[in-house]
């Protein structure tokens, strides 16, 4: 295990050993799993089960009318697939205080061999008939790249697809849809050859907002067209995305560290780095999509679940078109029909997946969970009501599927009883950080996302933003962005169609080109929020096909001109105050220039004696209390 991964299972079982001493009092009957233990054992502390399954059957012995505790104590524990259903409800599975238990996902691998002057190589069955696939390595902690091509940057394809998109609630592309469009690419040539082993590589072709995985099915050569097997999401080419990457091929094999799975030869293959000896290191392949997975239905949710201070790992995802936001994968932890759901400073990292997935949720908790390294998302939260997401700390999504969003609270739909959006949340004091696409999505209706700390984000996709979504009466409040990329219609604050009375208020942002970008949007407020760039930068707000918004008593300021475009959708303009060098389709009403600021570049956002704010009523902002380092515990 990496003294990386060792260090974030630290900081979570140090809290959570705070937290226990002062909790789950009630009365519970007690089981233990231990990687010395036996399935044959009593479960005790000195005579403990080897598995989660055999602990769990125990506890199901005992049925549901009392609290049931499994105690898991520290070690690897390989190979891990725990299913629980409705039978397993009021049931905890707890880290041993101090302890760092680590559930993998995978099985280790041994029995390596040279493979060439480089390489190292290890047979593992099932995987030339496809029982067994995955597209991440971890060895010693590490999630370790995937053998790309080209080594760095994309591809140009050139297949075209010129049908002009409406917009998602419109339907679409203008015109039918063409299936046989996504079974397809033709590449430039020189890019491909003969040498291409269509059986291991697959592709990842971009699209606007998100990318699809493919695998190959065949290879024209005389005329540069790989077939795929599965389609992609969008016809190679729309919106004008012509790029597309290589991976899991040989000749995608750059430097140490690298990896590929060669199903013609039914074996991984791996590089060392300098110093590695493979028969010293922990090299684990995935074998499962989920390593907890939490199984209710509509008639049956299962009720208060508990897991704490766990650490999990390695998991693997099937090769399809992830959709917008990575939304087709499961998650390490997945949970599907549940209430009073408790997941507690877990750790996740390297993982193929979502890191947590829950749906058809209500009344449950997210709490002081790090999430590292996940091929998808970091928490996605979709259809559910009444629920706490706090104090997470979410980095390094999306290894896998760019479209990958780092956390995701939303959604709409009515498949539990009484639940028909994603409303009444609360996500509050997570730190979200590099991340392909979008930081934080939101939706649903009356959710609040308060003193959330997001930052370098939108670093590979286009059209989205550290806060991005639509749904109605939704807050965004006390939040802090930065470090957004320029040129790229990367933005602070987006809500798009259909978002209606939603409050944006208390934000800021800093050195993000495009702070606000709204579309098809009407009737939403922006409040007494600072939207700031450095001396060479400049600030855009946008508002398209959009009506009926307030901007009222923001800041903005920087070294460069202001833009606006669409001021016409804003019906209320009031004590508003922008700095800039030069304004472009800025209101008259905006009052303009002044110092504003004791030290911005210090990050003191208190007011300057002689500021305009005063006289404005614009309400002086810190951002201490942002982020899970912020919170009041």
């Amino acid at each position: 295990m990496s003294k990386r991964l060792f260090a974030l299972i630290g900081t979570c079982i140090m809290a959570w050993s705070f937290f226990a001493k002062a909790s789950d009092t009630t009365e519970a009957k007690v089981y233990f799993v231990a990687p010395n233990g036996k399935d044959t054992n009593a479960g005790t502390k000195k005579a403990p089960f080897a598995t989660l399954p055999r602990a769990r059957d125990a506890a199901r012995e005992l049925g549901t009318n009392q609290v049931r505790r499994i105690v898991v104590r520290h070690g690897d524990y390989y190979d891990v697939s725990l299913l629980l259903d409705a039978r397993d409800s009021r049931l905890m599975i707890v880290a041993e205080p101090g302890e760092t238990p680590m559930l993998y996902g995978g099985r280790r691998v041994t029995g390596w061999v040279k493979d060439g002057d480089k390489f190292y190589a290890a047979k593992l069955p099932g995987v030339t008939n496809g029982t067994w696939d995955f597209r991440h390595l971890v060895v010693d902690g590490q999630l370790r790249p995937r053998a790309r091509l080209p080594e760095s940057g994309e591809f140009k394809h050139l297949s075209r697809f010129g049908a002009a998109w409406h917009t998602t609630v419109g339907g679409g592309f203008r015109g039918k849809d063409k299936p046989e469009l996504k079974m397809k690419m033709k590449y430039k040539p020189g890019d491909l050859g003969p040498w291409l082993d269509i059986n291991n590589a697959e592709l990842t072709i971009y699209h606007q907002w998100d990318d699809s995985i493919v695998k190959l099915k065949s290879h024209d050569l005389e005329n540069q067209v790989i077939g795929f097997s599965n389609p992609s999401g969008y016809p190679p080419g729309a919106f004008g995305v012509q790029t597309y990457v290589v991976w899991n091929i040989r000749e995608g094999m750059h430097k140490p560290g690298q990896w590929y799975l060669d199903r013609s030869r039914g074996m991984v293959v791996y590089w060392p780095l300098p110093g590695q000896d493979l028969n010293e290191l922990d090299v684990i392949c995935p074998t499962a999509e989920s390593v907890i997975r939490i199984q209710g239905s509509k008639e049956q949710p299962v009720t208060g679940v508990t897991l704490r201070g766990l650490g999990l790992s390695a998991t693997t995802a099937p090769c399809l078109s992830s959709g917008f936001g990575a939304k087709m994968f499961a998650g390490a932890v997945e949970a599907e029909f549940i209430r009073n759901l408790r997941l507690v400073y877990l750790t996740i990292a390297n993982v193929g997946g979502q890191g947590i997935r829950m749906q058809e949720y209500a009344n449950s908790v997210i709490e002081g969970c790090t999430v590292v390294n996940t091929g998808a998302c970091g928490i996605r939260c979709t259809v559910g009501v009444g629920s706490r997401i706090v104090a997470n700390r979410i980095a390094s999504v999306g290894r896998t599927y760019t479209s990958a969003i780092g956390l995701v609270v939303s959604g709409g739909g009515q498949k539990m009883p009484g639940l028909k959006l994603c409303r009444d949340n609360h996500v509050l004091n997570n730190e979200i950080s590099d991340a392909p696409y979008i930081g934080i999505q939101f939706g649903g209706w009356r959710n609040r996302y308060e003193r959330n700390l997001v930052y370098d984000v939108m670093n590979v996709l286009r059209d989205g933003a550290a806060f991005y979504g639509a749904g109605q009466e939704n807050v965004l409040r006390g939040n802090m962005v930065q470090d957004i990329p320029s040129g790229k219609q990367a933005h602070g604050y987006y809500i798009d169609e259909l978002g209606e009375k939603c409050l944006v208020e208390n934000n800021a942002t800093v050195n993000c080109e495009w702070p606000v970008h709204m579309h098809m949007a009407k009737d939403n407020v922006i409040r007494n929020n600072l939207f700031l760039a450095g001396k060479a930068g400049n600030l855009k707000f946008t508002f398209v096909r959009c009506r009926d918004f307030v901007m009222d008593r923001n800041i903005a300021a920087c070294g460069g001109p202001i833009a606006i475009s669409g001021a016409g959708a804003v019906s209320t303009w009031t004590n508003n105050l922008f700095g800039a060098s030069q304004y472009k389709g800025v209101p008259g009403s905006v009052k303009k220039g002044g110092k504003f600021f004791a030290d911005a570049t210090s990050g003191d956002y208190r007011f300057h004696a002689d500021s305009p704010a005063h006289v404005l009523g614009i309400k002086p902002l810190h951002f201490r209390d942002v982020g899970p380092d912020g919170i009041e515990r």
